[in-house]
């Protein structure tokens, strides 16, 4: 084998040690991969999101470079668990020239009655649990 020759597969083994361009890295330490690999070009991606494969999952699909989710989320009422909030009329009765009516919350043998709303309606936490590190994209 030439000189030449060895140069030539030394060449190509170090051009392919190099990301190539949309290539993904990941670190901890936040250094732009340009400082490992002079003359090529990094942007960050992925800032506050999850990675998620490309694909299909039978109910959703994720093209490459989609965004979606949030971070918090009011739930609608379709949402939310079927549910009740029993109430029931035991009767209603007056003394000392005022009427009061009492209920029960269990008793089932009565008249059914309805309650107010309940909650906030304030957004909740909708993440999973994550670690986070630096997603860099080569675009050069």
């Amino acid at each position: 084998m030439t000189n030449i020759n060895r140069l030539n597969k030394i060449l190509q083994y170090l051009i392919g040690c190099i990301p190539a361009v949309g290539d993904v890295e990941l670190n901890f330490s936040g250094t732009n991969p340009s400082t490992k690999y002079p003359g090529t070009t990094w942007v960050q991606r992925a800032q506050g999101r999850a990675l998620v494969g490309v694909g299909s999952n039978g109910t959703n699909s994720y093209p490459v470079r989609n965004e979606f989710g949030v971070d918090k989320h009011i739930l609608s009422v379709s949402e939310m668990p079927a549910h009740t909030h029993p109430i029931h009329n035991r009767g209603v009765y007056a003394t000392g020239g005022k009427a009061y009516a009492a209920i029960s919350w269990s008793d089932t043998s009565t008249t059914p009655g309805d309650i107010t709303w309940a909650g906030g309606n304030e957004a909740h936490e909708n993440r999973q649990c994550s670690i986070a590190l630096y997603v860099w994209e080569r675009t050069a």
